[in-house]
């Protein structure tokens, strides 16, 4: 795995401590904690774009109350089980 390429997966974690985060500091209902949380989502999805397609798929779930506010915010950000799949 190259430099680039476990920066990449790095970042995903950041993205994903982050949303943790921000779910800690509010509900979904409030329009700054949302944005914070979709713009980290946007990050994510940028970050597995730019990961090779030779890499083994990745599966990252959220297991703990983040995830199920994920589920239930109007309009739902993840699907039911809040297990989001990265794949190469």
């Amino acid at each position: 795995m190259t430099y680039r390429e476990r920066q990449r997966l790095a970042d995903i974690q950041a993205s994903i401590d982050a949303i943790r985060s921000h779910l800690q500091r509010g509900d979904l209902s409030d329009g700054l904690v949302f944005d914070a949380v979709r713009i980290r989502l946007l990050e994510i999805g940028e970050a597995v774009k730019a990961l090779p397609a030779e890499l083994p798929t990745l599966n990252v779930a959220f297991r703990d109350e983040s995830c199920s506010r994920l589920a239930r915010a109007e309009p739902p950000i993840c699907s039911v089980g809040c297990s989001i799949a990265i794949t190469s």
